[in-house]
């Protein structure tokens, strides 16, 4: 009112670093530099690599992706790049940014070729076993065909939010996330006929991942717990066991992306907090528009 102006310049990211815990949360061990990364990191299929986004300056956010063993990065992205999701053969990796969604070489050779247009929330989530479909969305659960006219459909569009939706290692099942009991939690239906839908977290439930064998899935609770249950995927439907809770993800951010054998999980190790920004005040603002 006195015509004084307060703003922000961004608040100091949390570095990390990526480590290994075993299911009862011991560390296993750190890998590579300390990075700002953001949510969403993914591991390669064959386990060895974790592609991450993180801001390379100007405010932009790029795809990098890490390699487990050597501990070496690689910068994927120059043009913006976020929430990556592998090919199954590891050779491609699906992104998203303010235009859409964007395929390019995992060794960073290469262009990157638009793959449908979209917003920054349409981020690829899982594609096929066979490389033929990818999921896509946060709001909405879209299929977008990856040979052919690339036309996507609808494959989960209701009055409620359903996304983060992963296949399962065989491919004939999906689990996902809706808001349609009232709170977030995790399901499980078939694909590509949607047979069935089963329940599987209580209390919330956040991004769904499978083991490598399609047996057990793993999710985040509201606090940050990793949580774990054995699956069926039977012809009739699935049958889910007693959900068991491992350990408290570390981390401002916390995410999880499960070993091929359930037995260890990568996440974040927080490593120290950026300098935060102060505030700037501009006071008498209305004047410096007539200059």
């Amino acid at each position: 009112s006195n015509g004084t102006l307060y703003y922000g310049r961004g608040r100091g990211g949390q570095i990390t670093r990526f480590g290994w815990r075993d299911r009862t949360g011991k560390q296993l061990g750190t890998i590579g530099q300390p990075v700002e990364t953001l949510l969403g990191f993914r591991l390669s299929p064959d386990g060895g690599r974790v592609a991450y986004s993180t801001p390379t300056g100007a405010g932009l956010n790029n795809v990098w992706v890490l390699d487990l063993a050597r501990g070496l990065n690689t910068q994927i992205t120059f043009n913006r790049g976020q929430r990556p999701a592998w090919a199954p053969g590891g050779q491609q990796i699906y992104y998203a940014n303010s235009r859409g969604i964007y395929r390019k070489a995992a060794d960073g050779s290469g262009e990157e070729e638009l793959m449908v247009n979209g917003r920054i929330t349409d981020w690829p989530t899982s594609v096929s076993p066979d490389g033929e479909i990818l999921l896509y969305g946060i709001n909405d659960i879209m299929a977008l065909p990856l040979t052919g006219d690339r036309k996507p459909e609808a494959l989960l569009q209701t009055k409620y939010a359903e996304g983060h939706a992963v296949f399962s290692p065989d491919g004939r099942w999906l689990a996902y996330v809706s808001n349609e009991s009232g709170s977030i939690e995790v399901y499980v239906q078939g694909f590509p006929e949607s047979r069935g839908k089963w329940l599987v977290s209580a209390g919330g439930g956040q991004f769904p991942q499978w083991r490598g064998d399609g047996k057990e899935l793993y999710w985040m609770k509201p606090d940050g717990t990793l949580m774990a249950a054995s699956v069926e995927l039977q012809a009739a439907g699935v049958k889910v066991g007693p959900a068991a809770s491992l350990f408290r993800i570390p981390g401002g951010d916390p995410y999880f992306q499960p070993a091929r054998e359930g037995l260890k999980f990568l996440v974040q190790e927080p490593d120290g907090v950026q300098q935060e920004f102060p505030m700037v005040v501009v006071q008498n603002w209305a004047a410096r528009l007539a200059k």
